[in-house]
């Protein structure tokens, strides 16, 4: 399945469509169940043999919880050295962990205060939510941009 879309991808980017293309994983780097090389391979593959493909970010979890790749890293291995061999970008999903984190630090005594109530009870291992309010960071207030403007 990710040969063909890789297959498709590359395609594109050959048409002009796109200029690069990435992969996401929430745990197929940590368990094992892909690699840097084998994309890089697979991406080379479907674009001709050339290991001039366009396949450049790589997104996986990276947080206080999923410290694998971090610690991997500080030894020089894993796939955020992998990609950073071959000047791809790394991008980190989940930092609060799905915003479990912000949950544990803020001991809410409900998942109101954390969760929209439209997804209570619903885990999201990539999403992070905060309530947009009069404590929110000022890029999530509304008007922050402006009132940071006015400032200057």
């Amino acid at each position: 399945m990710l040969r063909e879309a890789f297959a498709a991808l590359e395609e594109a980017a050959a048409a002009g469509h796109l200029s690069t293309y990435g992969i996401a994983t929430w745990s197929g780097f940590t368990e094992g169940l892909v690699t840097v090389e084998e994309l890089d391979r697979l991406a080379s593959e479907d674009a001709g043999g050339s290991p001039d493909h366009q396949l450049r970010p790589v997104q996986l979890a990276v947080s206080l919880v999923e410290a694998g790749a971090l610690k991997q890293a500080l030894d020089g291995r894993g796939a955020i050295s992998e990609a950073n061999e071959r000047e791809w970008q790394v991008f980190a999903s989940a930092p609060l962990h799905g915003g479990e984190l912000v949950g544990a630090a803020a001991a809410p005594t409900s998942t109101a205060k954390t969760t929209p109530p439209d997804r209570q009870g619903v885990h999201q291992p990539n999403a992070s939510w905060a309530p947009a309010g009069r404590h929110a960071p000022p890029r999530l207030r509304r008007g922050a941009r402006k009132e940071s403007r006015l400032r200057q």
